[in-house]
């Protein structure tokens, strides 16, 4: 599972990273509750 965590819309990283599976984005700044819900979403639980 992959979740990328970022506040830039234009990382480098994220260009890189295209061809992986991506099971979802949080971006800065998040709190507890949007992590949550987003590690939810990716797992299939929400």
């Amino acid at each position: 599972m992959l979740i990328i965590s970022s506040g830039y819309t234009a990382d480098p990283f994220l260009d890189e990273k295209r061809e992986m599976q991506v099971n979802g984005l949080v971006a800065k700044p998040y709190n507890l509750k949007q992590l949550s819900d987003e590690l939810c979403r990716a797992m299939g639980t929400a």
